[in-house]
């Protein structure tokens, strides 16, 4: 099984410097991957035996910021693990996506269960406010995070968000 994440999970920062992602920053025995489970029991936790950083991946940046991790055991699928569907619908403004994840939620600890919040793209103005070269939700990056009161935060990184 393959898991998708974000390449920044994964590299190194050490003393304000990103260290490349080919080199061995991380052993793939120290990563587990916690699967069909909403309140992070860690009984489900698979091991990993391969990690593929995007070649191009920008730390600075966060272009190209993805990962694949290979799981070193089959998983079986089951009410709570399933692989995701890819929908293929160009991703429009103002599009309600499900954001999940174990973050923190105010300026506390992360979270002890999946916690999940619908977000919504924003117009491509504002997202090139902070992203110069933005031109649409359907290129390099996805811009949500304008609607008050709803975002995800740091340790949500990786997680999905679903259409």
């Amino acid at each position: 099984a393959l898991v998708l994440t974000a390449a920044h999970c994964l590299i190194d920062f050490q003393n304000g410097v990103f260290l490349p992602p080919n080199l061995p920053t991380f052993q793939t025995e120290h990563i587990k991957v916690v699967v069909g489970t909403s309140n992070g029991d860690s009984i489900n936790a698979v091991g990993v035996s391969q990690i593929f950083v995007h070649p191009k991946y920008q730390p600075e940046t966060y272009l190209n910021d993805i990962a694949v991790l290979r799981l070193d055991t089959p998983l079986g699928y089951n009410s709570t693990i399933q692989p995701i569907q890819v929908n293929p619908s160009p991703v429009r403004n103002f599009q309600t996506f499900l954001a999940l994840g174990w973050g923190q939620t105010e300026w506390t600890d992360s979270s002890s269960v999946l916690l999940s919040v619908n977000i919504t793209t924003s117009p491509i103005f504002p997202c090139q406010s902070i992203i110069p070269d933005f031109e649409d939700h359907n290129g390099d990056f996805i811009c949500t995070g304008f609607t008050p009161g709803k975002d995800t935060c740091a340790g949500d990184s990786g997680g999905p968000i679903r259409a």
